[in-house]
């Protein structure tokens, strides 16, 4: 008779392409799963694209699991799985990485841009139907200085909206490099771009990258 493992809980994080899922069981996990060497490992694991859901699914030495979980949004597909004591760590690269998930696991009625990077209802100033600048009104772009930001105080941005903790902490998971391109591209774009390319940014000026029908206009 097999041992069922249990997922008693969930937690994530994420970069602007990838989102790292971590399934914690209620039991140790065996010594066989994390012997386990690619691609068997990564075979624990898969991706339903009709359904939305990755699915953990197995029968090993004595040790199984039915587990699946419809994702809040699609991904194109799972780079990794690693096992530790009682995880189940789920690399995954998103299918649209101008999305910040806010949450894991499919709502039902969520819209379909719940959790974009940034708030569409903060771009356009409805009664002139110009873009307000910065687009990403939480952060001021002409006087960013990486040395004050708030990621640097963890229990601080934890504490800010979303769209401003987000980008935190992409900057501070970011490489020196990454991070002088999101500074470059945000202040040279007015907040309408934003990338961690610095190969691609460092030697001409980033163009704002304006809405259908919207019109730059300086504050």
């Amino acid at each position: 008779m097999s041992t069922e493992l249990i997922i008693e809980k969930t937690d994530f994080y994420q970069s602007i392409d990838n989102l790292t899922l971590d399934l914690y069981t209620t039991k140790p996990l065996p010594d066989v799963l994390k012997s386990l060497k690619a691609p068997l490992e990564k075979d624990l694991v898969k991706y339903d694209e009709s359904t939305q859901s990755l699915v953990l699914k197995f029968d090993i030495d004595g040790y199984s699991i039915d587990y699946s979980l419809k994702l809040a949004h699609p991904i194109s597909k799972i780079a990794n799985l690693s096992i530790g004591f009682k995880k189940f760590e789920v690399s995954l690269i998103k299918a649209d990485n101008s999305i910040n998930w806010k949450h894991v696991e499919y709502k039902e009625n969520q819209a379909s841009s719940d959790g974009h990077l940034f708030n569409t209802s903060n771009i356009i100033d409805s009664s002139t139907n110009k873009l307000k600048q910065p687009y990403t009104s939480k952060v001021d772009w002409s006087t960013f200085n990486a040395d004050e930001t708030p990621e640097l105080q963890e229990d601080k941005v934890a504490e800010e909206e979303d769209e401003n903790a987000f980008f935190q902490k992409i900057f501070k998971d970011a490489t020196d490099d990454q991070k002088k391109a999101m500074i470059k591209s945000m202040q040279e774009s007015s907040g309408t771009v934003l990338s961690t390319d610095w190969d691609k940014v460092k030697e001409n000026p980033v163009e704002p990258n304006l809405p259908d029908g919207a019109e730059f206009t300086s504050r």
